[in-house]
């Protein structure tokens, strides 16, 4: 659940750090970085992990 917690603030301070126009290569790190724990989680987060894939599709970092 930890990681989970994680996952969602790393995948939060992503979409602020690319919104502000800030460091927009650790704003895709910090969300793949979510994505591969929302990957570990299993179908529990799929919602989650769809969101972050698609977030990182838009921006040419598919998963």
């Amino acid at each position: 659940m930890a990681s989970e917690a994680l996952a969602e603030a790393r995948f939060m301070l992503a979409r602020a750090l690319w919104a502000a126009g800030r460091n927009r290569g650790r704003a895709v790190e910090l969300a793949r970085q979510a994505r591969d724990a929302y990957r570990e989680a299993g179908t529990a987060k799929e919602q989650e992990l769809a969101e972050v894939e698609a977030w990182l599709a838009k921006r040419g970092n598919g998963p």
